[in-house]
């Protein structure tokens, strides 16, 4: 399963644990599990000789890569399941880098905002002059703080040879991935408090 392709499918499960009377939201969230249930690639089986149901989880630190579940009602082992997914899927949003997001941030723009082709190409020549290699590209979005963009500012501006207009541009770029990330709710904006 592609975890990252379904992190919006997998944040919807997020409030399964509420208390829903709508039954639209329901249906969906349903649905969502479903989906979730049908890319496990492990099969769920119900062992007589055991009385439970059985399955498979992956796991890396394994020799055959994987791990063996089980629960006595199936519609435990299949939340079992769907949380694992959605807290792999919150692991692999921890660790993206700056970097890896800009990369979608670009088809973000390109496929779901006005923004003209040479906007996209002035965007993707201010980030590889001035954002691309340093530390805050490889800094993982999760731990990026009011601290290190300042630092980040203030390194791009000390020669004071940068106009006014190219760096607005530079902020611009640093803006749209941000209200991305919180547009999708990868990203928490009370993290950004001083």
């Amino acid at each position: 399963m592609q975890i990252a392709a379904k992190s919006e499918l997998l944040d919807l499960l997020t409030y399964v644990n509420m208390d829903l009377s709508d039954n639209t939201l329901n249906g969906v969230i349903n649905m969502a599990k479903n989906q979730i249930l049908e890319e496990h690639k492990f099969k769920i089986f119900f062992s007589a000789t055991e009385n439970v149901w059985r399955s498979y989880l992956p796991d890396e630190t394994r020799s055959r890569k994987r791990r063996s579940i089980k629960r006595r009602e199936k519609a435990d082992l299949e939340n079992l399941i769907v949380k694992f997914y959605i807290d792999e899927s919150k692991k692999a949003q921890s660790v993206r880098t700056l970097e890896a997001v800009y990369e979608s941030w670009l088809i973000y723009r390109r496929d779901f905002t006005p923004a003209k082709h040479k906007t996209i190409y002035e965007n993707v020549m201010d980030w590889n002059k001035f954002i691309s290699g340093t530390e805050l590209a490889k800094t993982s979005i999760n731990t990026i703080t009011p601290v290190m963009l300042t630092r980040f500012f203030r390194a791009v501006t000390k020669d004071r040879n940068i106009s006014h207009k190219r760096i607005s541009n530079v902020r611009s770029v640093l803006n749209g991935i941000m209200i991305m990330l919180l547009r999708k709710k990868s990203l928490s904006i009370i993290r950004f408090r001083t």
